[in-house]
């Protein structure tokens, strides 16, 4: 349902610009529409999975005795593939160089891991991810001729609104653990390549093609972890929330701060400040799109 916005543009521009120009002169002012999906990842990242796992042994009077051990597991996932839409402006210098402005949305894949082993840990992991980029940028016309050219464009992506959550389900024995993340990011900048082909369809409409790299690594500004833990001991079950609000930052102290309100459940908060990891929303994909030139 996301793509008939973009269809209705494309058809809207298609006649805007049939009954609109009929001047001579040449156009530079251009508005572009396109959409495309990355669909290659050139590198992941690595979550981890914790629980609580309850164990039962026997002690050397053989007595039954529980032990409580924390277990973790790492998955990785890739991040930067799924569907971009993009609205952008740009202006021709010459025959050879253009300049412009694109608005991009990435819709991120969903990614979903399911019966993740481990030797203390089984889960799932599910995690969704988007970003909305503004990405100045320039092509360069390589050769061709005059219906249609190869074209490479360099942008840098300037990334205003990023998202990124995952959860998790672990499960060993009668212990279990479901964790939400959610990370909040600032601005962070990446990089876009695409060498393409575009082709005339009348003097002020044409379409393109193109291979497209899109590369960003963005660092979050903090994340807040909600953990549910329940286990059940001797047929007693119990239940721990524990909440952790991290703040990151690349230098300055570290501080740690916890409370525990004891009850049923018993409830943990946490926070406290760490360094900023390195997140990468890497892609490359195809795009395609239509460019129409209006009379200016």
């Amino acid at each position: 349902m996301r793509s008939k916005p973009i269809f209705l543009s494309i058809f809207l521009l298609f006649l805007f610009a049939q009954q609109s120009f009929s001047q001579d002169k040449s156009s530079k002012i251009s508005i572009n529409v396109y959409g495309g999906y990355g669909f290659i990842n050139t590198a992941g990242d690595y979550f981890t999975m914790n629980g609580d796992v309850q164990g039962t042994t026997t002690n050397s009077q053989g007595m039954s005795q529980t032990n409580s051990t924390k277990a973790y597991n790492r998955t990785k996932e890739d991040l930067g593939n799924g569907a971009h839409m993009g609205l952008g402006v740009s202006y021709a210098l010459n025959k050879f160089i253009r300049i412009g402005i694109d608005a991009d949305y990435l819709t991120g894949k969903k990614n979903t891991s399911l019966n993740i082993p481990a030797d203390t840990l089984t889960g799932a992991f599910n995690s969704t991810h988007s970003v909305l980029s503004i990405i100045p940028n320039i092509s360069f016309r390589l050769l061709g001729s005059s219906k249609y050219h190869i074209y490479n464009t360099i942008g840098i992506v300037e990334a205003v609104k990023t998202k990124f959550d995952y959860s998790y389900v672990a499960s060993k024995e009668e212990a279990t653990t479901v964790s939400t993340d959610k990370y909040k990011y600032g601005l962070n900048t990446g990089f876009k390549d695409a060498l393409g082909i575009q082709f005339g369809i009348t003097k002020n409409v044409e379409v393109f093609a193109e291979l497209s790299g899109y590369f960003l690594s963005a660092s979050p500004t903090s994340k807040n972890e909600v953990l549910n833990y329940s286990s059940v001991t001797n047929g007693v079950t119990s239940n721990q929330v524990v909440n952790r609000n991290i703040s990151y930052s690349n230098s300055g102290s570290f501080n740690y701060q916890q409370s525990t309100t004891s009850g049923n459940p018993t409830v943990v908060n946490v926070s406290y400040n760490d360094e900023a990891p390195h997140q990468h929303f890497y892609s490359v994909g195809l795009n395609a799109g239509i460019r129409v030139s209006l009379p200016y």
